[in-house]
């Protein structure tokens, strides 16, 4: 076989142990957390056509049927704090879907002082107070995690608890007696979001969150204090955006696979035979553990060991398979030739590779004939290289 062959089944080798062993975090099952930071939007008021309290809120010029008495638009920010809970399940290698629910306390608000000027009541001074009190949201949510982060994103219903507040130092009566309106409503919209979240351990999870809420328009209406005759109607809109850190306690197992692998315990040895362990740790549940065992076990030529790799050449994982197939060659029993000639079918090229390889170094020429079908054909142009060094040195005298 030449350096290059030799130098190409060892890489591929170790590239396929090195994926196998890529950390990776359980983030399926249900979660718990708190979260605060940061809030801030706008909201646009509108008043409805003769709707301002004979002009003492709006601009007194709108009657019925026309569009409106006036609009303005307010900004605000305020500290955001809340609870959080979810439940994920990993879907396909790193994607995980899901839903989160959440609710939040928030602080923001804004007063404007002359938002409008009233036509039917100058010199009065028109005061609008605005407050968003809650936010709540329900969204699914997809990810994709690697390693230890996980990349969220999630859509879905929202709502609001909103409180308005209106007041002028007149009424329409004509008397500075202040008159003030004020209600408070919740409002379904919609909201999207997305974030980072981080494992620290294998349940305390950290990250980040930036969401995108619209609660829709709220209606406001009745009569404002004292009593008037007259009208009040309006609509809010408010739109908003929150930025916070999260803090989340998964659980279930929620393990994370060691970051610096470490190499497990050995099962107890069954008898003084010092290759027991070896044996016993191509049974193990890891199949790095199980990979690297048999890789050992060839270099040692462990004749005791034959059975039980021809076994591991069933194993669902592509470096377990390799690896028994590698060992078998290099031990070099008779019993391996039908097993490696059935595992040239396999479906994964690499395991292919290596079969052929081990067949070579076993060196029985019974082989050729599977080598020389599986030649013709192969479409995989390192596979073939492999299988003709390997017919090249069984067709040896």
């Amino acid at each position: 076989m030449s350096r290059c062959d030799t130098r190409f089944t060892a890489l591929l080798l170790i590239a396929v142990l090195a994926t196998a062993a890529r950390a990776e975090h359980d983030w399926s099952g249900p979660y718990v957390g708190v979260n605060g930071g940061h809030g801030w939007g706008q909201a646009s008021t509108e008043f409805a056509g003769d709707g301002d309290a004979d002009g003492l809120f709006g601009t007194g010029t709108g009657t019925a049927g026309e569009a409106n008495d006036g609009n303005y638009t307010q900004q605000f920010y305020r500290d955001v704090y809340g609870l959080y809970f979810g439940y994920n399940v990993r879907v396909w290698k790193g994607f995980v879907a899901g839903f989160e629910a959440a609710y939040n306390l928030t602080n923001m608000n804004v007063e404007s002082k002359n938002a409008l000027v009233s036509s039917n009541w100058t010199g009065t001074t028109i005061a609008a107070d605005l407050r968003i009190m809650s936010l709540f949201s329900l969204a699914p949510q997809v990810a994709y995690g690697w390693g230890p982060a996980l990349f969220r994103m999630k859509g879905g219903i929202s709502g609001g608890r909103v409180a308005s507040h209106l007041w002028t130092d007149q009424n329409n009566g004509g008397n500075l007696n202040p008159t003030e309106f004020g209600q408070d409503q919740t409002q379904l919209g919609w909201m999207i979001g997305g974030g980072i979240d981080f494992a620290l351990t294998d349940h305390w999870i950290a990250g980040v969150a930036f969401d995108y809420y619209d609660i829709g328009k709220l209606h406001f209406g009745g009569l404002a204090v004292p009593d008037t005759n007259w009208p009040l109607a309006y609509e809010v809109h408010p739109v908003l955006r929150t930025g916070t850190f999260r803090l989340a306690y998964k659980f279930g197992s929620g393990s994370v696979e060691p970051k610096a692998r470490k190499t497990p315990a050995p099962e107890p040895a069954v008898s003084n035979d010092p290759h027991a362990a070896l044996i016993a740790a191509l049974s193990s549940k890891d199949e790095t553990t199980r990979a690297e065992a048999a890789v050992a076990l060839g270099d040692l030529r462990v004749m005791d060991a034959v059975d039980p790799l021809i076994a591991a050449l069933n194993d669902k994982s592509i470096p377990v398979r390799g690896a028994a197939a590698d060992a078998l060659g290099k031990i070099g029993s008779e019993k391996a030739l039908n097993p490696l000639v059935a595992l040239l079918q396999d479906k994964q090229p690499e395991v292919r590779a290596l079969a052929a390889r081990a067949l070579g170094v076993l060196g029985d020429s019974e082989a050729l004939p599977a080598l020389r079908k599986l030649a013709a054909h192969e479409t995989d142009p390192k596979v073939r290289r492999v299988i003709a060094a390997a017919v090249k040195q069984l067709s040896r005298p």
